[in-house]
């Protein structure tokens, strides 16, 4: 589970002030949970505690003498047990019923702890959604967590899953479209990591096998499903494509979002990969560039088009666009790798169109100009 650090130090803060810890989860708690629940209490001097998990019409006292080696041990008595050094319990409830049980025993704990002199901690797990932030009294913590990532997280632990990872060609688009589509899940990261490279691409049309795996829960938009964040800002990928292919009056909003994450993912691969191979694409067209300065009056430099206006530029500053509407007609042109280049500008144009207006460019544009790009620039020094 990436990033758990914060959790942990929670979990050894509040068994050390606290008698009574509530883990507020949500129903679908991230792999490797509970490894971390064991280094917060590791770290708290807690070294082997009894994990239990309690099912529906279990006795729960019972469950828990048994392992003091006692018939049955009362929430009042395990709040007054002297074991001889910390130790805690922690139950975790299989079932409604289960739930009830253990947040009653819990509740008899919590009345007892005044005034004992007890050492054993009391944890439980509760997934109902109610608790979405920490809550720090005299005798209880109760920590909320979901184990969502912020965006900067994610974006390191894509970053070092994926380190050697290309695509299409030599850029960072796929690892840039498995950011943006993992959302603040880091197990849903796993598995778009997992797909073979053009299901990647095929994004967020390829995410419908995965909505297929839990329908229910994606239908849901709530914090204690995982859906959202607890301030309702983020929306998982999952739920956001669900709604986007249901029929509703907010589908197409969703379809939207959706979408805007392909484009935001082309925007920060394409754009400064771009950049950093136009001055090659310049060096290419030197000569038909210094043409057209000769035919815009030979001092330097050329007049384009910017809106309403007719400005000048320098061959330095002419964009992809520029080259390919200069070079339209050929002019200047006499080298297949003058050809070429300029034919990788149009490619580029168009990539570049779509992403101005705000719009993901089609994968297969993508992967035309990705192509053309980077047999150009191993052909030629």
């Amino acid at each position: 589970m990436p990033g758990p650090s914060e959790f942990v130090a929670k979990v050894t803060d509040a068994t050390r002030n606290a008698r009574a810890v509530v883990l507020s989860l949500t129903e679908y708690p991230p792999n490797g949970l509970w490894h971390a629940v064991r280094m917060g209490l590791r770290d708290a001097n807690i070294f082997e505690p009894i994990e239990l998990t309690i099912y529906d019409g279990m006795n729960v006292p019972a469950e828990i003498g048994t392992h003091f080696s006692l018939p049955s041990l009362s929430a009042e008595a395990l709040a007054h047990h002297r074991y001889g050094y910390q130790h805690a319990v922690i139950l975790k409830a299989a079932g409604k019923r289960a739930q009830q049980q253990c947040n009653e025993y819990v509740m008899a704990f919590l009345s007892a702890i005044g005034g004992a002199i007890g050492d054993v901690r009391l944890i439980i797990a509760i997934q109902d959604g109610e608790n979405t932030q920490d809550i720090v009294g005299e005798a209880i913590r109760v920590i909320a967590f979901s184990g969502m990532l912020t965006s900067d997280e994610m974006e390191a632990y894509i970053t070092q899953r994926m380190v050697l990872a290309r695509g299409p060609g030599s850029t960072r688009l796929l690892r840039h479209l498995v950011t943006e589509y993992a959302g603040f899940d880091p197990q849903l990261a796993e598995q778009l990591i997992a797909m073979d490279p053009s299901r990647i691409y095929d994004l967020p049309d390829s995410l419908a096998p995965l909505l297929g795996t839990n329908l229910l829960r994606w239908s849901a938009h709530s914090w204690a499903a995982g859906t959202v964040t607890a301030a309702f800002t983020e929306i998982h990928p999952l739920r956001e494509w669900y709604v986007a292919t249901h029929a509703g009056t907010e589908a197409a909003k969703y379809r939207q979002s959706s979408e805007k994450r392909y484009w935001r993912a082309c925007l920060k691969a394409l754009i400064p990969w771009m950049e950093e191979r136009r001055p090659r694409i310049l060096e290419m067209l030197t000569n038909p560039i210094s043409d057209l300065e000769r035919a815009h009056g030979d001092n330097g430099y050329i007049m384009k088009k910017l809106g309403n206006r007719t400005v000048q530029v320098t061959r330095e500053e002419l964009e992809y666009n520029d080259l390919a509407f200069f070079f339209k007609q050929g002019f200047g042109i006499t080298t297949s790798m003058e050809q070429a280049a300029v034919s990788v500008c149009r490619k580029a144009k168009i990539v570049r169109d779509e992403l101005a207006h705000l719009r993901p460019p089609k994968p297969s544009d993508i992967v035309a100009l990705v192509s053309d790009m980077d047999a150009l620039m191993s052909a030629t020094p």
